[in-house]
């Protein structure tokens, strides 16, 4: 395994196990950016008692997730879909593992119910490849 896979590997391993470490960051010192998703989400909810989402696709649920940095500052309850078996289970539920408030689901969202083919770059498991799963070959060739 080379370093840089090395490095990741530790870092998935302490991102869903941050010991409130990442919680109390994004609850008390993190800002988000103006115009930002978490801005507008934390505009849409900051008045609620409660709130409720649903990510589609929520792949590792960390790098360049934009939900992420929302549950972490302001919790909730949500549902995560994730079709990719492997991604579901070694990165995403790792990830929100200590999440009590969120369902996490290893499921496609289609138009009808069944069985589908998913698409996806064989050459890697890095989060680049593994957020470009399609039901389309066509859209991933392009």
């Amino acid at each position: 395994m080379h370093f840089r896979e090395q490095l990741k590997a530790i870092q998935y391993y302490f991102v869903g196990l941050d010991l409130w470490i990442l919680k109390l960051y994004y609850k008390f010192i993190y800002i988000p950016k103006p115009n930002s998703l978490i801005k507008k989400l934390n505009q849409l909810t900051k008045n609620k008692k409660s709130y409720y989402f649903l990510q589609i696709g929520g792949n590792d649920g960390f790098i360049n997730d934009p939900i992420f940095k929302f549950v972490k500052k302001y919790g909730g309850k949500g549902i995560i879909v994730e079709p990719q078996k492997k991604v579901f289970s070694k990165r995403l539920k790792r990830t929100y593992r200590l999440e009590k408030n969120l369902v996490l689901e290893n499921v496609a969202i289609a138009q009808k119910t069944g069985k589908r083919k998913l698409y996806k770059i064989a050459v890697s498991d890095s989060r680049w490849a593994t957020g470009l799963a399609t039901f389309e070959k066509s859209v991933l060739e392009k």
